[in-house]
Order: C-alpha cells, then structure tokens, then sequence
C-alpha cells in the first residue's frame, strides 16, 4: 500500500530537518572554543614574561621585560619591571602605586587560596630562587615570603597540582645551560621545603609549557640545544610530551613519568600553563616551532604561528583546531584561570616585539 506525501508531511518533514541543522550548528558552536578582548594594559609597548594572578576576586599582573626604546637590532636595551596592574571592575587596568620589590620576569607564577605567587625569575644580571605571594586586602598587596627554590631558576615551566606546585625545565644562570630538573612544593607541608623529583625521560629544556588535570603534571615541547658534525651548536625545538603521575599512597616511587604520544610541532615558549577545555582537553595556541625558530632576521620573521592545537589527556591523542584571525599568536606569557575563563596576559608577538593585549579563552 503507498501512503500519498501530503504538503503537510513535505512541510513538516522540512522543518524537522531544519531545527535538527541549526540544533547541530548551535552544539558545534558551543564547542568550538572562542577567543575573545578584554582591555588593554595602559602601556604602549606590554611585556613579556609577566607574573599574574588573582586574589581577591580581581585580576593582577606584574613585572615583565621589553625593549621601550629600541629594538635589539637596532642597539636596544632590555629593560625589567616591577610594575603591578589590576583589572578593575572587570573593564579598565589601572597600575598600582605599590611595586614589587624588584624588577623581574620570566619565572611562574599561580593562583592558590587567594594569593599570587612568584616563583623564581630574572632580571638583568641574575637569576632568583625566591618564592613571594602577595595577598589582596582591598587596599594594597600583602607580601609574604615562602621556602625558596633549591636553585636559581628562570625560564621555566609550572603550574599547581591540588595543594602542590611543580616547576620544570629551566635555566640557572644567565647564557647556561638548559635544566633537566623539576622540583615539588606541598603547600600543605611547608616545612619541608623543596623537593627534587627524578627528571623526565628527555633532553634537557627551557621555555616548555606545562598543564595540569587532575593528579597529574603534564610537560611538553621547549627548546634544547645540540651540537652539529662539526661542532657547532644549534637550537632544537622539541615535539616531546611527559606525564607525571602522583601516587602519595606509594611511599617509595610517588612520581611516575610516562612518555606521550609527540607533539605535531613545536610549541616552545608558548601561553603557560595551558587552558583546560570543559572537555579535558589542552588549549595550545602560539610558541615556536622548529620552521619559526629558523628565522634569524627580525625584518623576515613570519610571525609566531597561529595554529591551534588540541591535545585529550583521557585518549593521549592530538588535532588541530584552526588557525587563529583575530588574534596575534604568542610566547612567554603566562594564563590565568578568572570568572570561568582563560586569560592570555601580554607577551611577544615578533622578535623583541611585545603586546599589551590581554586575550580571553572563553
């Protein structure tokens, strides 16, 4: 028996389609994570390798390195700061009166129970095993002092797992040599200091960038160096990824690292720790890759590279989302989790070349 198609089967058919594309659009768009402004720094120039945080229900950023006068090819100097600026009422930085206690850059920086530490970093001439926290008390920043790094150490990558932090990677001194070293601090047991956990099965590393889900301590990429047939030594970006497992019920061997499936480029230097999708995956966006790093001429650079990449901690599996437009890619900066998004805090777009842009991963 054929049942005739009425107009209003066609008609009612169409429309059942219809509501499921635009249902289907509207869950894609949902997914698809969104990069969005927020207001500038009121500085022409930004930074690079600032501190940041949160305290207080309110947004902080601190210290960083530029070039205000000249860039580097130019006979430019680098100059450190030790600037603090708020994010107030959500929509205008202002810079605070009150000022670090020096000028720094380039070291870790977390947010745990409403205090902002810093954690290690440079200046100029050295580079420091300190460890600070300021507290937001509504009129200023409280400073208070923690047990220091073991070693000086810059450069580096870190991030808090539940009540600990971990740092990784790094440099000593100025001009040294890369670390293969990583260190713990239970925030819960203060009294017992730093402690060095076994180094990752890996090369040596500065500038990685790390994440953090659940117990465990992600680290990935950076830059090491390697010498060449005749003896020259070069740069190397690496496309390497580590899992460090933390077992506190194992007494003898609490830290596991496990080896991960590559990166599909480089990511050295790049936004640190890295954004945590509500799907568990990590939000790469910017760092140097091997192609980028080849460039030597600040006038030729192609800029930082603006693909965006995925990584599933649950499947150990990469993708590649899209290619950033709005937005310029870039390194040695740090993220902060605030009012349930990512902030991306200024940074390097170019060789010497920073932006005082603040960018949210919503």
């Amino acid at each position: 028996m054929t049942i005739p198609i009425t107009i209003t089967r066609v008609v009612a058919i169409f429309f059942i389609i219809k509501v499921m594309i635009i249902s289907t659009i509207q869950l894609h768009a949902q997914q698809v994570p969104v990069l969005t402004g927020l207001p500038a720094l009121p500085d022409k120039n930004g930074f690079a390798g600032m501190f940041a945080g949160v305290s207080g229900g309110k947004l902080f950023c601190m210290g960083g390195a530029n070039f205000p006068e000249k860039m580097p090819w130019q006979g430019g100097k680098k100059r450190w700061y030790d600037n603090i600026y708020m994010l107030k009422d959500g929509n205008k930085w202002v810079k605070l009166s009150q000022r670090l206690t020096q000028p720094i850059a380039y070291g870790v920086s977390i947010s745990y129970q409403d205090e902002i530490f810093l954690i290690g970093g440079c200046d100029r001439d050295q580079h420091f095993n300190r460890v600070i926290s300021y507290k937001w008390t509504g009129k200023s920043l409280e400073y208070q002092e923690y047990p220091p790094l073991p070693i000086p150490m810059a450069y580096m990558a870190g991030t808090l797992i539940k009540d600990k932090i971990i740092v990784a990677g790094g440099m000593e001194i100025p001009e040294g040599t890369a670390l293969r070293r990583s260190f713990i601090l239970d925030l819960q047991s203060l009294q017992q200091g730093w402690a060095e956990i076994d180094p990752w099965p890996g090369p040596e590393r500065v500038l990685p960038v790390c994440a953090s889900s659940e117990n465990d301590f992600y680290l990935f990429s950076g830059e090491t160096t390697v010498t060449n047939r005749i003896g020259t030594k070069l740069p190397l970006i690496l496309q390497d990824a580590y899992r460090l497992k933390i077992d506190a019920t194992d007494k003898n061997h609490p830290y596991k690292w496990q080896l991960l499936s590559p990166i599909p480029k480089g990511v050295a230097a790049a936004a640190t720790p890295l954004p945590v999708l509500k799907d568990g995956r990590f939000f790469f966006w910017g760092g140097v890759d091997a192609l980028s790093r080849l460039h030597e001429d600040p006038a030729t650079f192609p800029g930082i590279p603006d693909d965006i990449l995925l990584y599933d901690p649950a499947k150990d599996l990469w993708s590649y989302l899209k290619k950033e437009a709005v937005f310029p890619a870039r390194v040695t900066l740090p993220v902060v989790f605030w009012k349930d998004q990512w902030i991306f805090i200024s940074g390097e777009v170019r060789p010497g070349v920073r932006t005082n842009t603040i960018t949210a991963l919503k």
